[in-house]
């Protein structure tokens, strides 16, 4: 089941397993009058095609709000601000994304598609701009106006063709690694420089189109959350990973 919550706490939209969306108004009446919760309506029928992501961005100038609606093959969009009118929900691009791998990206408005290939950004009626980074990707984040990515577990070894992998692998040895493409190492080598699981973790800026840092963690990864710096008032993103471990990514920001 995905879940999405206005930053304001007036519409609440819940996906179904059969691809149902049911949208709550006035979400907010209801907690602070304690009343029950209002009958929802659905905002998206049923196709048997699992919802994958939910987002609502803020509403604009004019007062114009959508809910954005993620499948595992398409972007959906639906208005429903205080002016919008019924309707069903608006294809905005054929290009879904797996469960986990979509977020809202709050500063643009915009629904953040991770795929294998690319980050897409995607806007009410259009997809807008991409940014290509290469890999699987198990989850998406976005905190600040950075996107987070983390990829699937793979075993640290010291031949990887990753550079993330590679480093991490030599600080688990103690020891330089060989690039990738070196077949001088014996079987016994090639034991002896293989490690545990491992996750990398990449934080991109896609409006400016770089990678802010990049690391990777023993195991998997359970969250990804933004928390303060010690004795400062910047925000720096934490991962939580599978072993109980909490690790701070290399780089910090204050909100707007």
């Amino acid at each position: 089941m995905c879940i999405a919550l206005t930053s304001s706490l007036s519409h609440l939209a819940l996906a179904m397993g059969d691809g149902t969306v049911l949208l709550y108004r006035h979400f907010d009446q209801s907690l602070f009058s304690g009343v029950g919760l209002p009958k929802p309506k659905p905002a998206m029928e049923g196709t048997g095609e699992p919802v994958t992501g939910l987002g609502f961005n803020d509403p604009n100038d004019t007062g114009e709000m959508f809910l954005f609606i993620v499948s595992t093959t398409h972007v959906y969009s639906l208005p429903v601000g205080p002016k919008a009118k019924a309707q069903s929900p608006t294809v905005v691009d054929e290009i879904g994304t797996d469960l986990g791998c979509a977020a809202m990206h709050p500063t643009t408005g915009q629904m953040v598609v991770a795929k294998k290939e690319a980050l897409y950004m995607c806007g009410p009626s259009v997809r807008g701009r991409s940014y290509a980074y290469e890999g699987e990707k198990t989850a998406a984040y976005v905190h600040g106006h950075y996107v987070i990515t983390v990829s699937p577990p793979i075993t640290a070894t010291a031949d990887s063709s990753h550079p993330t992998v590679r480093n991490f692998a030599a600080r688990l040895f103690g020891a330089s690694v060989k690039p990738p493409g070196n077949t001088q190492s014996s079987a016994i080598e090639d034991l002896e420089n293989t490690g545990p699981d491992i996750s990398r973790v990449a934080v991109l800026d896609p409006e400016l189109a770089f990678v802010a840092w990049r690391g990777a963690v023993s195991g998997g990864v359970k969250a990804v959350f933004a928390a303060p710096v010690p004795n400062s008032t910047a925000l720096a993103p934490h991962v939580l990973t599978t072993r109980g471990n909490l690790v701070r990514a290399g780089l910090s920001w204050h909100w707007d």
